[in-house]
C-alpha cells in the first residue's frame, strides 16, 4: 500500500471515519512490520487528546511519513538475510532503530502540542463609515489623519495602512488633516476624482447624486486625476485658497478659488448661504436636519437667500427666518417639512 493511501486510512480510521475496506487495509498494513504497528501506537496516543486540532493532526501524520520515507519502512520492507550474515546485523538493532524512530516522531509531535502556534498576521479589515443625514462624525485613521464627515456622507478605508500608498473612499463630503508621511501618498477616491497628497489639509464634496465635484485646499498641496483616464482627461495640482470643480455630467473640471466661510461653515456647526434658491437650500437642510422637504408651488418662491446660521439653530428657527419675506408657508410632520409657496 503506498504512503498516500495509508496516509488516508489511518486519518479515517482515527476519526471515526473508516469503512470496512479501510479497516482491513489498515489491519494488513499492521501485520506487515513490526515498525508500522510502533508507529502506529504512537500516533493513536497523541491522537485521541483534545488539544490536538485537526489541523496538528495532519501535520502529526504527514511528519510521520516523511521519516517513513527517509528511513524506508514501506518503500524497503525488511529481505530474508542468509544465516551466515544474520551475526552482522543482530536483530536487536532493528529494534533499537524502530524505537528510536518512534521516538522522534513522539518527541516531534510533544513539541508541537506544546509549543504555541505561530499566529497568522491578522487579516487588514476594511471599514466603512456611514454617517446618516442629520449628524456628522470626526474619525482618527490608523496613520494618525483626521476625518470629519458631514451629514449624508460614507468613508471606506484599511483599519491599517499596509501599502506603498493610504487609499480611502468617499461618498458625500468631508475635511481630511492628513498626517504627513513622504513615503506613502494619501489617496482619496471620490468618484472619477482622485486626490493625492502627502501632508495636508482639505475638503471634499462628492455626492453620488450630485453632478459636481468640488475639491477645496486650504493648507500643503494636494494633486488631482480623473480616476479612469488619468491624465488624459485632467490633472491638476491646487495650491492653498484653490478648488477643482469637476462635472461628472460633462466630464469637464476647472480650477478657481472658494470662499472659506462657504465651503467650511459645516465644520463649525453653521449653516452658510449664498444667492442661493429654495430648492438648493433644502438638499443642505435634508442632510443637515434629517428631514424630507417637499416643496408645493416652488415656482411663487423667487427670493434667493444670503446669510448664515450659527452655533446649530433649530429647523424652526431657520424655516421661521427664510419664510420672513419668502412668500410661503411650512408644516413640520414626523419625516418631512412641506412647504407651500403662495401662489
Amino acid at each position: 500500500m503506498n504512503e498516500d493511501r495509508i496516509y488516508a486510512v489511518i486519518k479515517r480510521h482515527l476519526s471515526g471515519e473508516s469503512d470496512p475496506q479501510d479497516r482491513e487495509a489498515l489491519k494488513a498494513w499492521l501485520t506487515k512490520h513490526e515498525h508500522n504497528r510502533l508507529i502506529y501506537r504512537a500516533i493513536q496516543e497523541y491522537w485521541s487528546s483534545e488539544e490536538t486540532s485537526s489541523d496538528a493532526q495532519d501535520k502529526i501524520l504527514k511528519k510521520v511519513f516523511d521519516r517513513m520515507d527517509r528511513h524506508s519502512v514501506e518503500a524497503a520492507p525488511f529481505k530474508t538475510v542468509p544465516q551466515a550474515r544474520k551475526t552482522l546485523i543482530p536483530a536487536y538493532l532493528y529494534r533499537a532503530a524502530a524505537v528510536l524512530l518512534i521516538c522522534a516522531v513522539v518527541s516531534w509531535v510533544a513539541y508541537h502540542r506544546l509549543s504555541p502556534t505561530p499566529e497568522q498576521p491578522p487579516v487588514n479589515e476594511i471599514v466603512e463609515k456611514i454617517i446618516p443625514i442629520g449628524q456628522k462624525s470626526t474619525i482618527r485613521l490608523s496613520d494618525g489623519t483626521i476625518v470629519k464627515l458631514n451629514a449624508d456622507s460614507r468613508l471606506k478605508y484599511s483599519k491599517r495602512f499596509d501599502g506603498p500608498s493610504r487609499k480611502v473612499y468617499l461618498e458625500g463630503e468631508a475635511f481630511f488633516e492628513v498626517e504627513e508621511d513622504t513615503l506613502r501618498p494619501f489617496l482619496v477616491h471620490s468618484g472619477d476624482v482622485i486626490t493625492s497628497v502627502l501632508g495636508t489639509s482639505f475638503n471634499i464634496k462628492a455626492h453620488a447624486e450630485e453632478q459636481t465635484v468640488k475639491v477645496a485646499l486650504v493648507s500643503g498641496k494636494v494633486k488631482l486625476h480623473h480616476a479612469v483616464l488619468d491624465s488624459l482627461q485632467f490633472s491638476y495640482t491646487l495650491a492653498p485658497n484653490e478648488m477643482l470643480t469637476y462635472r461628472k455630467d460633462l466630464a469637464r473640471s476647472e480650477k478657481g478659488y472658494f470662499n472659506k466661510e462657504d465651503v467650511l461653515a459645516w465644520k463649525e456647526q453653521t449653516l452658510f448661504f449664498e444667492n442661493a434658491d429654495l430648492a438648493e437650500m433644502a438638499v443642505v437642510l435634508k442632510r443637515w436636519y434629517g428631514k424630507q422637504f417637499v416643496i408645493n408651488h416652488g415656482e411663487a418662491i423667487t427670493r434667493k437667500f444670503s446669510g448664515k446660521f450659527t452655533n446649530n439653530k433649530s429647523l424652526e428657527y431657520v424655516l421661521d427666518v427664510l419664510s420672513l419675506d419668502a412668500n410661503f408657508t411650512y408644516r413640520i410632520t414626523d419625516n418631512a417639512v412641506i412647504i407651500e409657496g403662495k401662489p
